[in-house]
């Protein structure tokens, strides 16, 4: 059902994320929004979700966070319109579901989307083993 991915879409799609993600961490939203975006992606791997949720799959992940204040809980204001530009880039796609008897709309990813999230967890993967990602990460893990 995914359309065919080629080189220069999927490079112009990777491209976007990119950018995205650099103008939410350079506007202190990485969290809410570049984030986000990558586990929207890694969540809907593992089963299709309707908005809320992903937000409380989300709100679970950062529950220590938010507990702490550090951050805050998922909004419907935040994550409905990252769920509409990652659907208009083909990364996802709704389809029509019930949940408790009503209309919903369940969202599942797409080729597309599954890869661009290998391609951040690839560069995710690669950053860790550089200074001083790996000074980070074996200090947080011991």
């Amino acid at each position: 059902m995914d359309n065919e991915i080629k080189g220069d879409n999927y490079q112009n799609i990777v491209n976007k994320q990119r950018k995205i993600f650099l103008r939410d961490l350079s506007n202190g939203l990485f969290l809410s929004n570049g984030l986000f975006r990558i586990l929207i992606l890694w969540t809907l791997k593992n089963k299709d979700l309707h908005g809320y949720g992903l937000m409380k799959e989300i709100d679970t992940f950062f529950q220590p966070q938010i507990e702490d204040g550090l951050i805050n809980k998922s909004r419907s204001n935040k994550i409905y319109p990252i769920l509409k530009d990652m659907e208009h880039d083909g990364l996802i796609k709704k389809y029509d579901g019930t949940h408790e008897k009503k209309n919903i709309k369940i969202y599942k990813i797409t080729e597309t989307g599954q890869k661009v999230f290998d391609h951040h967890k690839a560069n995710l993967q690669e950053s860790m083993k550089r200074e001083p990602w790996k000074q980070f990460t074996d200090y947080v893990m011991n």
